[in-house]
């Protein structure tokens, strides 16, 4: 079961990097000059 949660998880994620990738990048704890290099 465990195998699958992680499954549907990793899923749930790459839909939301694709909604919406600052938020997948804040909860990944990119640094904060990240999105500042042009």
């Amino acid at each position: 079961m465990n195998e699958r949660k992680s499954f549907y998880c990793l899923q749930a994620l790459h839909t939301l990097e694709i909604m919406n990738p600052y938020f997948v990048c804040e909860m990944k704890e990119v640094p904060d000059d990240y999105f500042s290099v042009s």
